[in-house]
């Protein structure tokens, strides 16, 4: 038996894992860093590339300062992140799913799954860009940044009635990983393009992980929630 019959909550990461949108993250990053040239540019799109799961405001300010020697305060960092919203939403909703993506969500809900997201974006555009998609029949929590997802996956834990060994976490980056590591809970790896030390199962799309898994044929197993 595979470890995704015997959970009770899955958890995703949004972008690269459900939305085949993470370029659409890059050209942003790309166009409000041009003013500094294409040598910042290419630095700023390497270190997001080997990033994914960081949340854009910790970007910010790694980049502002590392790459341009300047520090910026909280006011700049909102500032910048509503130019970058402005970039990204609408192209994030327009964006194909990974392969997959609602089947495997249809499947999780007539099989009484409990399905989170745990993403570095900002919550409430989160929100909305799920909302848009006409996705959000398939989420019980959404959570982005500001809170960490270390600190997202305590949230969800703390509102229902399971424990760790009952929430598997899927994620494309290795800032995921860590985070269920760190969590304690089991990780599968979707559209996951990094190194695999650890050994983790790992699928190119969701095609992929019903065909081999066969999960159709399991029965419906939940218990309650508090909230």
């Amino acid at each position: 038996m595979h470890i995704l019959n015997k959970k009770k909550i899955y958890l995703f990461d949004f972008d690269g894992v459900l939305a085949d949108s993470v370029q659409v993250k890059t050209q942003a990053f790309e166009r409000l860093y041009q003013e500094y040239g294409a040598k910042v540019v290419r630095k700023i799109i390497e270190h997001h590339e080997n990033n994914g799961g960081m949340s854009r405001f910790e970007k910010f300010r790694y980049y502002h300062q590392t790459y341009l020697g300047i520090k910026i305060d909280d006011d700049m960092v909102k500032t910048l992140s509503k130019k970058f919203s402005k970039l990204v939403v609408d192209k994030v909703v327009a964006s194909n799913e990974i392969k997959g993506a609602t089947n495997f969500l249809e499947y999780c809900k007539k099989n009484r799954v409990i399905c989170a997201v745990n993403s570095a974006t900002p919550e409430i555009e989160l929100k909305k860009i799920i909302r848009l998609k006409k996705w959000e029949r398939y989420f019980q929590f959404v959570y982005g940044s500001p809170c960490s997802k270390v600190e997202n996956i305590e949230k969800i834990l703390s509102k229902t009635n399971f424990g760790r060994d009952d929430i598997v976490f899927f994620g494309d980056a290795k800032n995921d990983y860590n985070a269920a590591k760190l969590s304690h809970i089991d990780f599968i790896g979707i559209n996951y393009s990094g190194k695999n030390k650890e050994g983790f199962d790992k699928f190119v799309d969701f095609t992929g992980l019903m065909n081999e898994l066969s999960i159709l044929d399991r029965p419906n197993n939940r218990r309650g929630m508090n909230a």
